[in-house]
């Protein structure tokens, strides 16, 4: 990410995470999952982060997102899915739709 121009931030326990969403929300232009051992988990936590940042895209990446429904990608924030391995011109593109999306919504 940070070779794309990026400066990001990385948790290794979601608590962390949430902590720092909690505590400086605005710091954030957009938030990357990465899927935790458990799907469950995962979603969990999408759906705690977007409540604290209702504003602010999530990215989920995983190695299949076949089995989620978009609907429930939805009712917990999760704006784009992208598959690992990714390249760096779909965390690029996902990004970009993302942060266009949210100055849209802005304007």
């Amino acid at each position: 990410m940070a070779a794309l121009g990026y400066e990001p931030v990385g948790f290794t326990h979601p608590g962390e995470a949430l902590a720092a969403c909690r505590a400086a929300p605005e710091r954030f232009d957009v938030l990357v999952l990465d899927q935790l051992a458990t799907l469950s988990a995962t979603l969990d936590l999408a759906a705690a982060l977007h409540k604290i940042a209702p504003d602010l895209p999530i990215l989920l990446a995983t190695a299949s997102a076949d089995e989620i429904e978009a609907e429930i990608l939805m009712a917990v924030g999760i704006s784009e899915v992208v598959r690992r391995p990714f390249m760096s011109i779909e965390i690029a593109a996902a990004l970009s739709r993302c942060l266009k999306s949210d100055r849209l919504k802005a304007a």
